[in-house]
């Protein structure tokens, strides 16, 4: 605890002194004397809570705002048996590097409560030789009006898909450092990271929210097969993506049994309020359906078959402040997904820094820290996070403690596999200056035996800002 308090009064030093630095004005008089001017740091604090807002009214009821925020990542990774560096071509056991997961520009808009606009730009997944760095880009342009009180209906491209509240999690809001990609199945297939075009309905009656989605495919990033090829490759008994019909059907539907909880007006949830809202107990259910979107050769008929994929979810959400300004956080999610016999599927974040060696055999799923994330069968998912006694971390600053396990039974595979993740969240200026620290532990799968027969770990540091 002693070190936690030495880097708490560290960090508030380097803070102070720079704000206070950039806040005098420049004096061109012959004295040496500078203002006697501060900023407190609950003063710092407040700004980071109000944001950069411009009303549009005098009583501030329809206001314009303007968020920034980015997430810098130092790594520390074991990689995958078999692995080599994809410049070098030498061996490859562990990798170290700095990287961008996210920077975003936020613009909204609203009129009255009658009319919103959201638009963020950025960039995701920014590392150095990272084959899926996707480049500066528009992630969310939508308007909303509302048709009956609390109502609206919305049209754009927009993050109202349905299936889970970790689904549509506000980037800057995880209770756990990331997201696994169990939560958001059709990334980079039939979505772009999680987004659609559309149009959606949302809203609440009484403590029942709700959102229902009708959009068109992405076909962002992933290769479809045509029949052809699906028949060509029918010893492998693996499903495939098949091709995408023009629209498909999301929602989620909620009940709040203590206080109210709704997403953000861009469609994302926060996975922790950090007691603001008091004490929020849900129970959630949803769904993602994408008609002809899944191809398999099949043996009795001896010719490809087409199916719909499916995914529908349960979860529950729990913030539950506690004595002496701790508190407690809770999220559980049940999947079940259908996307044909013994789909699988990999996600591989800003991994493109290694490739398998040629002359070794490797251990599923692939290169440098390929993991498996979708596949056809079911999925438990829990995290739990608990925010220490003020008492223990001083009065502004809060430390919180969590873990991660996903449980993941496919059917492509023997046997059930475990992903598991530990770390904390140190929030200086609330989310608007965090430090998260989190370890995760994923399993690797025989290519013959096809059963967990190693786990390995990464390490990942994380400063986020945000304003």
């Amino acid at each position: 605890m002693r070190s936690v308090y030495i880097a708490n009064s560290v960090s508030v030093f380097f803070f102070v002194v720079s704000v206070c630095g950039s806040a005098y004005p420049q004096n061109n008089s012959d004295t040496n004397e500078a203002p006697e001017e501060t900023t407190s740091w609950t003063e710092t604090l407040d700004i980071v809570r109000r944001g950069i807002r411009v009303n549009l009214t005098d009583s501030g009821s329809s206001y314009a705002k303007f968020i920034f925020s980015t997430q810098f990542w130092a790594r520390l990774i074991q990689t995958n048996p078999g692995s080599i560096d994809a410049n070098t071509r030498e061996p490859l056991n562990l990798y170290t590097d700095f990287a961008v997961r996210r920077a975003r520009w936020i613009l909204l808009a609203n009129l009255e409560n009658r009319l919103f606009l959201f638009s963020q730009i950025g960039i995701t997944s920014f590392a150095r030789n990272a084959q899926n760095r996707n480049p500066f880009y528009v992630h969310d342009f939508q308007g909303q009006i509302q048709y009956l009180p609390g109502q609206y209906f919305g049209a754009g491209l927009h993050l109202w898909t349905g299936l889970s509240r970790d689904s549509r999690i506000a980037h800057a809001s995880y209770l756990t450092l990331d997201n696994e990609g169990y939560n958001i199945p059709n990334s980079l297939t039939v979505d772009w990271v999680g987004r659609q075009i559309g149009v959606f309905l949302r809203g609440m009656i009484g403590p029942f929210g709700y959102s229902l989605a009708t959009n068109v495919s992405e076909n962002a990033n992933a290769k479809l097969s045509t029949d052809a090829d699906i028949a060509q490759a029918a010893e492998d008994h693996v499903a495939r993506l098949r091709r995408h019909s023009n629209f498909n059907l999301h929602g989620y539907g909620y009940w709040s049994f203590l206080n109210k909880d709704a997403p953000l007006t861009s469609g994302a949830w926060q996975m922790t309020y950090l007691g603001k809202k008091g004490r929020i107990f849900n129970l959630g259910a949803g769904f993602q359906y994408q008609p002809e979107d899944i191809g398999y050769w099949s043996e009795p008929e001896q010719e490809v078959k087409q199916q719909a994929s499916l995914s529908i979810s349960g979860d529950v959400f729990l913030e539950y402040p506690l004595p002496a300004h701790s508190l407690l956080n809770i999220y559980i999610s049940y999947h079940i997904y259908d996307f044909g016999p013994n789909y699988v599927r990999t996600q591989n974040i800003m991994g493109g820094y290694a490739v398998s060696d040629p002359n070794q055999e490797p251990l599923l799923p692939g290169a440098g820290h390929t993991s498996f994330a979708w596949g056809t069968g079911h999925l438990l998912h829990g995290e739990i996070g608990y925010v220490l006694p003020r008492f223990l971390v001083g009065s502004v600053l809060q430390l919180q403690p969590f873990v991660g396990i996903t449980w993941r039974d496919m059917k492509a595979f023997a046997e059930p596999t475990l992903n598991y993740r530990v770390g904390f969240n140190w929030y200086i200026l609330d989310q608007g200056l965090k430090l998260t620290g989190e370890y995760a532990i994923r399993p690797l799968i025989g290519p013959t035996t096809r059963r967990v027969e190693e786990y390995l770990g990464l390490f990942v540091l994380q400063l986020q800002v945000r304003i």
